[in-house]
């Protein structure tokens, strides 16, 4: 019985998936909002890239000097 419902419950999430994969590719409001989510996933993604390399960079140019209470350019 449980494997009755077990599968029920898998065709209906299929089906429903199905459903709304059909639904953003023929409406062209779901075109433009599958475009726009896909879009923003990419840019975010470069931003993490890009944050990534600024901190590797601004270790590069970490100079113990800064560290020195007693520095001029540090104050």
């Amino acid at each position: 019985m449980k494997d009755v419902a077990t599968k029920q419950r898998k065709v209906a999430l299929e089906a429903g998936a199905l459903l709304l994969v059909l639904a953003i590719g023929i409406t062209p409001d779901g075109r433009r909002a599958a475009v726009s989510t896909f879009e923003e996933i990419i840019r975010i993604g470069e931003t993490v890239t890009e944050l990534q390399c600024r901190i590797v960079t601004g270790f590069r140019n970490l100079s113990p000097d800064l560290l020195d209470p007693t520095c001029p350019e540090c104050i």
